[in-house]
């Protein structure tokens, strides 16, 4: 079975916003889940990212896009924030209890954010309930673009260290300590990525720690990218006798100084340049020790990894190199002071940093903030800022200043310490937008304390003991003052910081040490521009909702599944990279290109009935049954979303007939898939020479006998749906349902003549989702009162995609039912597998599960009666199902005049791999890997393409939609719409009529998974398992089930069941539709 490690991470390197230029985005999908690690020699949980700990490393370059699908297998919420990163306008993604409702567990979301005017190291952590000190943890790296020279020679490589503290009690223990009035004491160790020291010393550190070894080459130069990713402990960084070069920190160059070793206190990161150059005589140490502690015992809280040069001609030994004095805090002061800003350096902007002279600046407002250490208020102990602790609201205040909800917060955090008891509060500072701010941290605790602002990087101007005066600014650094994210405040002393508050939103201003956030050392800033601000964030449509607001919130919206297996993680080797840019820039699409520019010309849409209707079909020689309208329906005007649509007015009594609409899956397949393929109102008879206008007949069993059937293109970027804002292309099950809920809408206020109408939805496959999604946005705009009011009265779907664990089940008992597997075989699999067959609990099952994979491979999986066909090229065709009997195999044909295509596309997965939560591969971006197999379809890609049916449908041109393709990889589709069960539940629950059918001969979404979920609703058997007949032959098995849910199977087709077998699926549809039992 191919792996599905590659599916988790998708570079695009694409124009998709043409505001945006090209900035490119990269794609993640993140599993944080408990794994089990012995760092210090014994077994604890700690939390990864798809298994691995610390967690991948984000690696961009300035203003690319970054979409990571986080999926939460905790026991407990989680947020994830990233350190460093400034969300320009858009707090929304900032991860932190102010502005985002926690992700529950089970639950996923998806963070979407750019990494504007960025450059530097980062780093990510879990931002609740004190988890950062259990993991969850990775580095964020963000290139230069390419036009803006580095302030230093190209380093060799890079090395991406995090140090911290850490402590062999749980985060939950920890935490409860802190609780309690206990100090964390002194940490088990130090890590280095991960793992324990090497063992430099036998008397402290024992045998079975394992270690980090560092392998370089002698000569070159490599770029150190150091996190202190700690709880509460100031460490001191160095290398035996090497040079630390400074050359960046938090995303500002400084000034190029050599270190025989740096204090990174906790939340920082700086990167250095070092330089291979010694003898190699033997290997050597990398430590991280504690700064600022008074005992010996913390000798055993080292940390120390292994500097391996690849000649080297030894292990490393003797003593570690020494640190700075313990006590001595004016030296690590002094070392803070000498970073100095690199003024004539570019950074994320081809202009020097130091253009922007903050020292000139008029200061707008000055907060002095004085901590204090934990203390008990109304008995519990916590620490505050100017006397007050944080309280969190169980509504996130950025949610409350957007739904305008009174009582949330307040905005007058004071701007000195009050002389009244400290007390809990949620108070803001209420900033001024455009303003610059001073802000001066005293630290009445005996240890540093740091702090960190999101949103923003701000200039460290001062640092000295003693309390702060006005006097004091006599003393600033105006001209080179560093420009970082997180500072660090000594016991005693303060710090002064600058900011320019040029971002609106709600940022978090917060204790970096994990002990005094928790317990309440943490604030927000509120940062409002007075007029209206075009460019700020929207609230995001993925949005979670909690506290007052916790009745908006689809219970379903953001939960996934997990197995009991543990994440993999995936090597580089599994990226797949489409770089689209170069090729569009060679080949001129200009409508979709990188540069932003609006270069082609889009035609007015069709938006009245008159000027939709249908006078000729190129390939048609005769007179169409009835009427036939298309064209565009715009959905969003901002954007210019436009979906296409394709409506054949009923062969019968158009006036009184239901209409239906007709939904092909993928995702990211077009609708006329149907249209051409299976229920259309004509047959297409493929052109005697290839590429050729294809020849029409009227099909006899078109839908359009009984019903008027309406073809939507969904979403945008999707058959001839089209966008101008390529960002519209990324989307997903809910933003596709709440989008094709507003083109019925307006399509209805465009033919109101078809209102009083029965009106259905229905599809197959991939639109197993789609169909019930789409109906549950219906039916609560029904609900609401919502103008027009649709006349909704049921669904179909059919091998429909529903469920992760009943789809993925499915496979291996319909192999077995169907003979593909041995009785053996079968057997074995249900020993090894537990009834769990699509997400292996074991390597033997797994390796069970591959004999099942090896018996069917060569089928076709749409219908595993036909052949299967290879390329376009070869026109070959595979005999591998010859063992199956003739006589079982003429249950497959069909009196369809023209024969059954050769392609079928159904979900974007391959075989025995469910459609799960987070981003959805499209059979094309599975082509750049593997072959998709038994596929061709010539037909539709020559008649679609031609510019004389484009024109005579009312489609846009090839200026705008280059190519017509049957299932596109335009799009970035998210499946966030958690399991269809419970929307099947809702709906019919509510009395709306529900056909489930299956094609008996899919392998790709077998009838034994839609058979299965339908009996685990536990509704009442009205109408037991019984044949149903068409001309006067058993056409497959039915069961009615009571509040007007009907399973049926197709017996003898495949995937995709009108086309397969027309003349029984157009009985189905025309008894479901009339209420009539089969």
């Amino acid at each position: 079975m191919p792996s599905l490690c590659f599916f988790n991470l998708v570079i695009l390197v694409c124009s998709l916003r043409p505001a945006l230029g090209a900035d490119p985005y990269v794609f993640y999908d993140w599993t944080v889940s408990y794994i089990t690690a012995s760092p210090l020699g014994v077994k604890q949980k700690v939390i990864g990212i798809n298994g691995e700990f610390p967690g991948p490393v984000l690696n961009v370059t300035t203003n690319w896009n970054v979409v990571i699908n986080v999926k939460n297998d905790l026991d407990e919420p989680l947020l994830l924030t990233w350190n460093g990163i400034q969300h320009r306008k858009n707090s929304w993604q900032d991860g932190v209890s102010g502005t985002n409702c926690p992700i529950q567990a089970g639950w996923n979301w998806t963070y979407d954010f750019q990494v504007k005017d960025q450059i530097g190291s980062f780093f990510y952590f879990p931002s609740l309930n004190f988890q950062r000190a259990a993991g969850g943890y990775g580095g964020i790296t963000i290139n230069n673009r390419a036009i803006i020279s580095l302030p230093f020679a190209l380093p060799d490589a890079d090395v991406t260290l995090f140090i911290t503290d850490w402590y062999t009690k749980s985060h939950k223990e920890l935490r409860k300590d802190i609780e309690s009035g206990t100090n964390l004491g002194i940490p088990d160790g130090i890590l280095i990525n991960g793992v324990g020291p090497f063992r430099f010393d036998e008397a402290i550190v024992p045998d079975s720690f394992p270690f980090l070894t560092i392998n370089v080459e002698a000569g070159k130069t490599y770029r150190f990218r150091v996190h202190n990713v700690g709880i509460s402990t100031s460490l001191n960084f160095r290398i035996q006798n090497h040079n630390l070069l400074l050359v960046e920190t938090e995303g500002s160059y400084t000034v190029q100084q050599n270190y025989a070793n740096m204090d990174i206190h906790v939340g920082q990161s700086f990167s250095f340049l070092v330089t291979m150059d010694q003898n190699a005589s033997s290997d050597y140490y990398v430590v991280a020790s504690p700064r600022f502690v008074n005992s010996s015992s913390w000798a055993k809280a080292t940390g120390v990894a292994i500097l391996h040069y690849s000649n080297s001609q030894g292990p490393a030994s003797g003593p570690l190199p020494d640190p700075p004095n313990d006590f001595d805090t004016y030296f690590s002061m002094n070392q803070a002071r000498s970073i100095r800003w690199n003024v004539s350096a570019g950074a994320a902007r081809p202009n020097p940093q130091g253009s922007f002279k903050y020292g000139e600046i008029t200061v707008t407002d000055v907060y002095v903030i004085l901590n204090r250490p934990a203390e008990l208020i109304n008995g519990k102990w916590r620490t505050t800022l100017n006397g007050i602790s944080y309280l969190t609201p169980s509504t996130p205040l950025k949610l409350a200043q957007q739904f305008n909800i009174s009582g949330v917060y307040k905005l007058d955090f004071p701007s000195k310490l009050m002389n009244r008891p400290a007390k809990l509060d949620t108070s803001l500072i209420n900033g001024t937008f455009k303003g610059f701010m001073e802000i001066i941290f005293q630290n009445n605790d005996t240890t540093v304390q740091n702090y960190h602002l999101d949103g923003y990087a701000f200039f460290v101007v001062g640092m000295d003991i003693g309390v702060w005066t006005e006097n004091s600014r006599g003393t600033y650094n105006k001209w080179d003052g560093v420009a970082r994210c997180t500072t660090q405040v000594f016991p005693g002393a303060w710090t002064a910081i600058l900011v320019s508050l040029d971002s609106a939103g709600i940022w978090n201003l917060r204790a970096q040490n994990l002990d005094s956030w928790y317990l309440g050392q943490e604030l927000y800033v509120s940062v409002v521009n007075p007029e209206s601000d075009g460019s700020e964030a929207a609230l995001p449509d993925n949005v979670i909702y909690c506290g007052v607001l916790s009745s908006l919130q689809k219970d379903q919206a953001q939960r996934v599944k997990f197995s009991g297996s543990p994440s993999v993680s995936c090597s580089s080797t599994t990226i797949l990279v489409l770089l689209i840019i170069a090729f569009e820039a060679f080949i001129g699409l200009l409508s979709f290109s990188s540069l932003g520019l609006e270069a082609t010309i889009f035609r007015s849409n069709l938006q009245t009935p008159e000027a939709a209707l249908i006078t000729q079909i190129p390939g048609f020689n005769g007179t169409l049954p009835s009427k036939h309208r298309s064209g565009y329906v715009t959905i969003d005007e901002r954007n210019g979303r436009n979906l296409f649509y394709y409506f054949v007015e009923s062969e019968r009594k158009p006036s009184e007939d239901p209409v239906v609409l007709w939904l092909n899956g993928g995702p990211g397949c077009s609708s006329f898939d149907g249209f051409v393929y299976e229920h259309g109102p004509f047959n297409f008879e493929a052109a005697k020479t290839k590429g050729g206008l294809p020849k029409l007949h009227l099909n006899p069993y078109s839908w359009s006998k009984v019903s008027n059937i309406l073809y939507l293109d969904s979403p945008a970027g999707v058959g001839l749906s089209y966008s101008k804002n390529k960002s519209d292309y990324i989307t997903g099950d809910l933003k596709t349902a709440s989008d094709s809920h507003t083109f019925l809408l307006k399509w209805f206020e465009l033919y109101p003549e078809f209102l009083s109408n029965p009106f259905f939805i229905s599809g197959e496959s991939y639109a197993g989702v789609y169909v019930p999604t789409l109906a549950s946005e219906v039916v609560k705009g029904i609900d609401a009162g919502t103008k027009p009011k649709i006349n909704f009265k049921g669904y179909l779907v059919g091998n429909g995609v529903t469920d992760e664990e009943f789809d993925g089940n499915a496979i291996v008992p319909f192999a077995h039912g169907m003979g593909l597997i041995s009785d053996d075989l079968f057997e074995e699999v249900i020993n090894e597998c537990n009834g769990n067959y699509y997400e292996p609990n074991s390597e033997t099952c797994d390796n069970k599960l591959g004999k099942v994979d090896k018996a069917i491979e060569g089928l076709n999986i749409y219908d595993i009666l036909e052949p299967c066909y290879h390329s376009t090229d070869s026109m070959k065709i595979s005999t591998v199902t010859s063992n199956i009997p003739s006589s079982f195999r003429r249950l497959g044909e069909t009196e369809r005049p023209l024969a059954v295509r050769k392609r079928m596309f159904g979900r974007a997965w391959p075989l025995r791999a469910p459609v799960r939560a987070g981003l959805v591969p499209t059979w094309p971006q599975l082509m750049n890997s593997e072959e998709v197999p038994c596929t061709d379809d010539e037909v539709a890609t020559a008649w679609l393409n031609n510019a004389a049916v484009r024109k005579a449908i009312h489609a846009e041109d090839a200026t705008v939609i280059p190519s017509w393709e049957l299932c596109t990889d335009n799009i970035r589709f998210y499946h966030d719409a958690g399991s269809m069960i419970p929307y099947h539940k809702n709906l019919t629950s509510k009395g709306y009529r529900a056909l489930i059918y299956s094609g008996d001969h899919d392998l790709c979404v077998p009838f034994t998974g839609s058979e299965a979920w339908t009996r685990s609703l536990g509704y009442k058997i009205v109408d037991e398992w019984r044949p149903w007949t068409s001309k006067g032959q058993i056409a497959g098995y039915t069961q009615g089930y009571e509040k007007n849910l009907t399973f049926s199977t197709v017996k003898g087709s495949g995937h995709t069941v009108p086309e397969y077998k027309p003349q029984e699926a157009l009985d189905l549809y025309s008894r479901f539709l009339a209420g009539k039992p089969l």
